[in-house]
């Protein structure tokens, strides 16, 4: 008997139709692209990503499919002729996928929106150790002026209505970034940038250390009609986080205790706020002794709060920060603490990218739905539904988070407009590089500023992290279902 993975992570039993014993003889197959891991001493696990199939055969097929594949019966030979098609039937799955992709994009956009990022600073008062923009960022406290505020609210309008005559009208978001939007003497620039927001009915979120949250707590109150989310940080325990995320604020104890005490005070304005954590090799061990804190405050299972799940990783390549783990490491630590300790309903993984999909399969993606992020894309940032423009107090544009502050990947300037696209350019049908890989959809030409820094380098890591997750992850799941099968 052969068995695959139906959509909802299920063993299920092929059932050869009618479809599979008609005069498609003639169908080719190939395994060139396809994933062969062995699950146990019958059973192997193939993997083709452009069809999404992952079968289940035992020895005999499979030796039939690698060496003898014109022996199979009609039914078996063209039903694993469609899970692994050849060559000239690939060819036109990819034409096909290309031209449905097409209008999807085009089909969604309506639903996608318009986000505008103010970095009304790159100052900051903590120094995070495996911060991403200390290596080329200046971190010079200054503050972005009126005259400029005003120049990107203009261009804001300019914008909108462009866009509105290509897409229709859609939602719009202001929101604060940095640095670190909420420091003290940007009290008076962060209250001119709420005022807008509301008078013009675009939605605010704000990124936030929590360090100086409770300055903005009477603001915050004053536009909580206006506010959608707040992003906030803890990265563990009191004595892990306030050693990863130190203060520059010499007169505080303890960072932690502050962030604590605030999202509690803002709690009490019911405004959805997300506390991520960052975790790497030097935090995941203590993310029990986290969990049982955060349900002691009343966070857990708490609906107007999300605890999210990030990995520290390092894009650029700079080699500043050596506690990374990969996607996969990080997720195989994540799915064992959940077997033990099932995770709360308001718990979100907010790092899976190549690993994705076959996660969502077998319920391993724990609530992650990255906005933005359509199929055949690495990430939101390349995936051009949403329209996201990231300013700094230069006015320079930028379009993802890791690329903020780094003129090698600004996009353009407000003066002159967003003159690259170059992100949205990036995925499965735009590098002729995925066409040939096997992991080429999951993958889509992974991170755009890794490519960029080294595209051996990041090419060689994504598909060391996805055998990762296959052979340490799903291979086991699927050698227990087989388990519970037969026994």
């Amino acid at each position: 008997m052969q068995y695959y993975i139906n959509a909802h992570g299920k063993l299920s039993p092929i059932q050869y139709s009618l479809d599979y014993s008609d005069t498609k003889s003639d169908m080719s197959m190939s395994l060139e692209k396809v994933l062969i891991y062995p699950v146990t001493d019958e059973y192997t696990a193939l993997l083709s990503c452009l069809t999404d199939s992952l079968e289940i055969i035992d020895k005999q097929t499979l030796q039939l499919l690698i060496n003898e594949p014109a022996k199979m019966n009609k039914e078996t030979h063209n039903y694993y002729s469609v899970k692994f098609p050849g060559n000239s039937k690939e060819a036109e799955l990819r034409f096909s996928e290309k031209e449905n992709y097409h209008k999807d994009i085009l089909a969604q956009k309506k639903d996608s929106c318009v986000s505008f990022i103010i970095c009304p600073t790159y100052g900051c008062n903590m120094k995070c150790v495996y911060c991403y923009q200390h290596p080329y960022v200046e971190r010079a406290n200054d503050k972005i002026s009126m005259e400029k505020l005003s120049v990107i609210f203009n261009y804001m309008e300019k914008e909108i209505s462009r866009l509105e005559t290509l897409y229709g009208k859609r939602a719009v978001t202001l929101e604060l970034f940095g640095g670190e939007p909420l420091q003290e003497h940007l009290l008076d620039t962060v209250g001119i940038i709420l005022e807008h927001a509301r008078k013009k009915n675009y939605l605010i979120i704000i990124t936030t250390n929590g360090l100086q949250l409770e300055l903005y707590l009477p603001l915050i109150e004053k536009y909580r009609d206006t506010i959608a989310r707040v992003y906030t940080n803890l990265d563990g325990i009191q004595p892990v986080h306030d050693q990863r995320r130190k203060s520059n604020d010499r007169t505080s104890d303890s960072g932690f205790l502050r962030i604590v005490k605030n999202i509690n005070e803002m709690r009490k304005f019911y405004i959805p706020i997300t506390v991520a954590t960052n975790l790497d090799k030097n935090n995941i061990a203590f993310l029990g002794s986290y969990f049982d804190y955060v349900n002691h405050q009343g966070w857990l299972n708490n609906d107007l709060i999300t605890i999210e799940l990030g990995r520290v990783d390092d894009r650029f390549y700079s080699g500043f920060y050596n506690n990374c783990m990969s996607e996969a490491e990080l997720l195989h630590r994540l799915v064992d603490y959940n077997r033990e300790h099932p995770f709360p309903k308001n718990v979100k993984l907010a790092f899976l990218k190549t690993t994705e999909f076959i996660s969502r399969v077998f319920g391993f993606n724990f609530n992650q739905d990255e906005r933005g992020r359509g199929q055949y894309h690495y990430c939101w940032a390349t995936t051009p539904l949403d329209d996201v423009y990231y300013i700094d107090n230069n006015l320079d544009i930028y379009r993802c988070t890791y690329s903020v502050g780094n003129k090698d990947f600004k996009l353009g300037n407000v003066n002159v407009g967003c003159l690259s696209s170059a992100f949205s350019n990036h995925g499965f049908f735009q590098n002729k590089e995925c066409a040939s890989c096997s992991i080429g959809k999951y993958c889509s030409g992974g991170c755009y500023i890794s490519s960029q820094t080294s595209w051996d380098r990041h090419c060689t890591e994504e598909k060391a992290n996805f055998d990762y997750f296959m052979k340490r992850i799903v291979v086991p799941e699927i050698r227990s279902k087989l388990h519970k099968l037969f026994n």
